[in-house]
């Protein structure tokens, strides 16, 4: 509309294009998410109008390189729909800011991002993974990476890939573990795949992203979880992207797990998707009744309660959704039993299977998550999706995005796309924002397993 190309005119060229590059940010804002908008363009200061070409300046040289490759365009014809005159476009690097932020990182390179990487889970090792015909592939495969003995390997990718809760967190970090005990000269690094877009998204923020990019490179050998999850945002991919060339140039190892085949993965850098596929790729199959036996024999050695060889055949028998579902079953029989005082008896095992172990049957999609967990919260779908935030709302959101990692498939950008079109980062910040409360409060906790029992399709 014409109304938006009238602005103040001030008695100077200076003031003039300070008032062109207010109102172009202000029309920036409609265009451009607020998350996008403060990271890329809230430091972006005029810094002079010279004939037909308005000039900002940015902090740094990656901030001018990102709105050059990904807005420029955009903001080209903003300021041209606000003064048809101003023809060009540029955007330079505030060179004192930048030398203070080199000062400022002699503290930054000492101790930023110290935690880069996961933390290891102690039970997740070889010696407590469970072996039998539908994971002995990986299990095999996922030792010699961890002894670096992989003769039979046609490159440096590896990529094991199930359903979800079939052990493949499990193999990665078993070897992490090993590698760490066993070699310790050898640098290895995991990563689940939400930390490698927190990592990320704060070296962006913080400039420190070659810092990341340096840390990373040092691994001899990288071991990235839950890849799918990365798909559908485009940064990060472009990130991936250099991540996984580095490592390939470098010669060293990556072992990648995902609840999807390389395929089936939204990548939309295609020479990244065909590495994947090209990849040395395993698949873990669901367990097969023995297998289930034995992971329930293994869970139960360490159990408060010792279940006899018929209740453990009839859990098998019945929990058949993986490996994740069996430890939950068991230990959710535990704590069932020590709290009604009930003895361990096939009738009521099999009537604590016909109450609260009917989800195992069925498959369980966000949707139903969504509706599970606004009938315990007296809420209405329509309020989940929403963009309200009360209390109440905020933490039914993160919670049925816990649920739904944890249950499903879907990827972060679908899991937000199902509550209520919010982004992937949206997503995200609810994931790790509701772990610590869940550690810290059993109450959340119990609140959570109550929703996950009652979930039905």
């Amino acid at each position: 509309m014409q109304a938006l190309n009238i602005i103040p005119v001030p008695n100077n060229e200076q003031g003039y294009g300070e008032a062109i590059w207010t109102r172009t940010l202000s029309n920036l804002k409609q265009l451009i998410k607020a998350d996008q908008f403060k990271t890329w363009l809230d430091d972006a200061k005029f810094l002079t109008l010279s004939e037909d070409t308005l000039i900002i300046s940015v902090k740094t040289n990656f901030v001018r390189e990102w709105l050059i490759n990904n807005y420029f365009l955009m903001i080209k014809q903003e300021i041209a729909k606000i003064d048809g005159k101003i023809k060009k476009f540029s955007v330079k690097v505030d060179q004192d800011i930048e030398k203070k932020c080199e000062v400022s990182q002699s503290y930054d390179k000492a101790d930023i991002h110290h935690n880069v990487f996961s933390r290891l889970n102690p039970k997740f090792t070889f010696k407590n993974y469970v072996v039998g015909a539908s994971n002995h592939l990986a299990y095999e495969i996922s030792k010699d990476i961890s002894s670096q003995n992989i003769p039979y390997s046609h490159n440096s990718i590896f990529y094991i890939h199930s359903h979800v809760g079939m052990g493949k967190t499990h193999l990665l970090q078993s070897i992490a573990e090993e590698m760490t005990r066993n070699s310790p000269s050898h640098k290895v690094g995991y990563l689940s795949a939400e930390k490698f877009m927190h990592n990320f998204v704060n070296a962006v923020k913080n400039n420190t992203l070659f810092e990341l990019r340096n840390k990373i490179n040092e691994i001899d050998t990288f071991l990235i979880d839950d890849i799918q999850f990365i798909c559908g945002k485009e940064s990060t991919q472009k990130e991936f992207t250099l991540t996984l060339n580095s490592i390939i140039e470098f010669g060293k190892t990556i072992v990648i797990a995902s609840s999807l085949p390389a395929h089936m993965l939204d990548l939309a850098d295609e020479r990244t998707k065909s590495l994947l596929i090209s990849s040395n790729t395993v698949h873990i199959n669901s367990p097969d009744h023995q297998l289930r036996l034995e992971i329930l024999e293994h869970y139960n050695a360490n159990n408060t309660i010792k279940f006899n060889s018929q209740i453990l055949n009839l859990i098998a028998e019945k929990i058949t959704t993986n490996v994740r579902e069996l430890e939950a079953a068991l230990n959710n029989l535990t704590t069932y039993l020590s709290i009604s005082g009930k003895e361990a008896s096939v009738e009521n095992i099999c009537l604590y299977i016909h109450n609260y172990m009917k989800s195992s049957f069925k498959k369980i999609t966000t949707e139903n998550i969504i509706k599970s967990v606004a009938k315990f919260y007296r809420v209405s779908n329509a309020d989940i999706l929403s963009k309200k935030r009360t209390q109440k709302l905020v933490l039914a959101r993160e919670i049925i995005a816990y649920l739904a990692k944890e249950i499903t498939s879907d990827s972060l950008k679908l899991i937000g796309e199902k509550i209520g079109n919010r982004n992937h980062a949206t997503v995200l910040y609810y994931l790790n924002k509701l772990q610590p409360l869940i550690n810290n409060d059993s109450n959340l906790a119990g609140h959570i397993n109550t929703i996950k029992s009652s979930i039905s399709v």
